[in-house]
Parts: structure tokens; C-alpha cells; sequence
């Protein structure tokens, strides 16, 4: 058995997103909870949702959203 690669720990604050190559994009209002968010863009291009956990410092919004389900990508399960 293999063990699974540890993920690092999410960087918190702006200065830290910003130096792992996230890109801060514009603000928004959540579709499914009406909460702010702020918008960045991954390393990989892809866009995600912040919110705030504090000054200057974030979260993806997918851990607070009331809504959150809403916008989960149901991928199909691969049978072998």
C-alpha cells in the first residue's frame, strides 16, 4: 500500500495566497447564501470562492456556505 501524499496546510493569509501563485480576481455576493466573497484564481486557472476568516486573512468559501452543496460537480463513479 501507498501512502497518500499529505496536503499542505492552506495559507491563510493574503500575503501567503498571493506567493503560492493565487491571484486575487474581484469581489462578489455568494448565488446561494448571499454572503461576500472575493474571487482568486488558482495556480491550476481555476476560480474559486473566498470569504473572509478574519482581517486579511481567508478561507474557501465551500467551509462556511450554507448553500454549498448546491455547487458541488457531481462527477460519475468510474467502474472498473
Amino acid at each position: 500500500m501507498t501512502a497518500e501524499p499529505k496536503k499542505a496546510p492552506w495559507p491563510k493569509q493574503s500575503a501567503e495566497l498571493t506567493a503560492q501563485g493565487y491571484v486575487f480576481s474581484g469581489r462578489g455576493v455568494c448565488k446561494g447564501c448571499q454572503r461576500s466573497i472575493i474571487w482568486a484564481t488558482t495556480p491550476k486557472g481555476n476560480r474559486m470562492p473566498l470569504s473572509s476568516a478574519g482581517e486579511n486573512s481567508w478561507q474557501p468559501h465551500f467551509t462556511d456556505c450554507t448553500q454549498a452543496n448546491r455547487f458541488r460537480r457531481h462527477r460519475p463513479v468510474r467502474i472498473d
